[in-house]
C-alpha cells in the first residue's frame, strides 16, 4: 500500500463540519486519540505570523491596542493595510499528535484497471479558544493505492491516518473531520482540549 499527502484545496463540505457549534456528523465513523507531541515551546517568528491570520489573535491585539493607544490624528498605512496594532506578544505553542482510526471497509476504492485501487482521505482539525474564535488549523489530502493482494486485508482492517498541529496555550477545543472523497461521505468529532492529557 503507497501513500502521499497533499495540501490541495479542502472542499466546503469537512470545512463545515469543524465550524464551531455544528453537529457532530457520523456517516464516516472513526475514532481519535489526541496526546502531546513535546512540551510547551514559544512559537518561532514564522509560527506567530502564521497564528495571525486566525480571527482569535487579530481580536486580541484589536482589543488590547484599542484600550491602550494614545489618540492620532490620522491613520497610517502601509501598502494599504494599517499599521495601528502592535507587534504580536509572545504566543507558546503546544505540538499535538492525532491519530485516526477507521474501518477500511468505510473507504471507496477506484478500481485502476492495473491491479491497483486507489484512495482518497480528507483530514482536517480546526482549534478554538473559549469563545468559539479559531486560533489554529490544519487540512490534508491523504491518497492512497492498495493492490489486489492487499484489498482483503485493506477492507477488513482498521485504517489509521497520523497528523500533528501545533495549537497556541490558549485552545479550548478541538474540531476533527475526515471525508471521503469518492463517497462525500463526512464524520467530525469535537474534543475539548482540557481532556486530554498533559505532557
Amino acid at each position: 500500500m503507497r501513500l502521499q499527502a497533499d495540501d490541495s484545496e479542502t472542499d466546503p463540505l469537512i470545512l463545515a463540519a469543524t465550524r464551531w457549534g455544528a453537529p457532530e456528523l457520523n456517516d464516516f465513523i472513526f475514532s481519535a486519540h489526541v496526546e502531546p507531541a513535546d512540551k510547551l515551546v514559544m512559537a518561532t517568528p514564522e509560527q506567530r505570523e502564521q497564528l495571525q491570520n486566525y480571527e482569535s489573535f487579530r481580536s486580541e491585539r484589536s482589543a488590547r491596542w484599542s484600550t491602550s493607544r494614545p489618540p492620532r490624528r490620522k491613520k497610517q498605512t502601509f501598502q494599504g493595510v494599517t499599521s495601528d496594532l502592535p507587534p504580536a506578544d509572545p504566543t507558546f505553542v503546544q505540538p499535538y499528535a492525532i491519530e485516526y482510526s477507521l474501518g477500511g471497509n468505510q473507504i471507496m476504492l477506484l478500481d485502476m484497471g492495473n491491479g491497483k485501487h486507489e484512495y482518497r482521505v480528507e483530514v482536517a482539525v480546526l482549534a478554538f479558544d473559549e469563545v468559539g474564535k479559531r486560533v489554529a488549523g490544519q487540512e490534508l489530502t491523504i491518497a492512497g493505492k492498495v493492490s489486489d493482494a492487499e484489498l482483503q486485508k485493506f477492507q477488513s482492517s482498521d485504517y489509521h491516518v497520523h497528523q500533528t498541529i501545533q495549537m497556541p496555550e490558549h485552545a479550548a477545543m478541538l474540531r476533527l473531520a475526515l471525508r471521503d472523497v469518492r463517497t462525500g461521505h463526512v464524520g467530525s468529532l469535537q474534543i475539548p482540549v482540557s481532556a486530554i492529557s498533559s505532557p
